[in-house]
């Protein structure tokens, strides 16, 4: 009986090695749910707004949703659009959001600058020019800064002539505020933007600032 101690020692041994390896490649399924009209009736009023007119921007009908850590990701064609949520201490235990919604795929398109910027993409008729940037109407370039792309998309806006800055401000305010605003003229420069630079215009759209350092683009929803 002694003889084959070792032999079930090493037996179990390459048992346990076996399970181990087996356990941590085996990545648990998210679960995914149809109902997505359940999950609306759980949305503030604010959530359904804001949350409609970022899939509008990328034309999508999610065919479901899953939960992932503390956000809610719908499944859509363009890849699974997240929003990171809280839920308030009311008798109605609403969903609200908190920090900037991610987009959820490895492809620099029309969908994925028309998701973080607003449905600018689609209004300034992009092409894609390389895999970093899209080339649109009136000189303006959308390039993407960095390959962080699942999360907090550094998406810059290059106005190449500087002669399309008012029409393109305007066509800015309009999609930023969803109406027919227009971005009056403003002298002043917001704090955030303040650095080393040759030249600057701003514009006030309602209550946002819409400013244009050098050829460079900016602006807060």
């Amino acid at each position: 009986m002694r003889k084959y101690v070792p032999l079930l020692a090493i037996l179990i041994i390459l048992l346990v090695i076996w399970g181990a390896f087996n356990f941590s490649g085996t990545k648990e399924e998210k679960k995914t749910f149809k109902n997505v009209t359940e999950l609306y009736s759980e949305f503030s009023d604010y959530t359904k707004d804001f949350v409609d007119y970022r899939l509008q921007n990328i034309k999508c009908s999610p065919s479901g949703y899953y939960y992932e850590n503390s956000s809610f990701c719908f499944i859509c064609e363009s890849g699974d659009a997240c929003f990171e949520y809280w839920v308030n201490d009311t008798k109605e235990k609403k969903m609200n959001l908190i920090n900037p919604p991610k987009l959820k795929t490895d492809k620099f398109d029309v969908n994925f600058v028309n998701f973080y910027k607003n449905g600018l993409a689609s209004y300034f008729n992009c092409k894609e020019k390389n895999e970093n940037t899209l080339s649109c109407d009136y000189g303006i370039d959308f390039v993407l800064n960095n390959n962080y792309k699942n999360n907090d998309a550094n998406i810059s806006i290059v106005l190449n002539d500087e002669n399309n800055w008012n029409e393109v401000s305007n066509i800015i305010c309009k999609k930023l505020k969803r109406n027919e605003f227009s971005c009056e003229k403003y002298d002043k420069i917001p704090e955030e933007y303040k650095k080393n630079f040759e030249s600057f215009e701003t514009c006030k759209c309602e209550d946002s600032i819409i400013v244009k350092i050098d050829n460079t683009i900016f602006y807060s929803e």
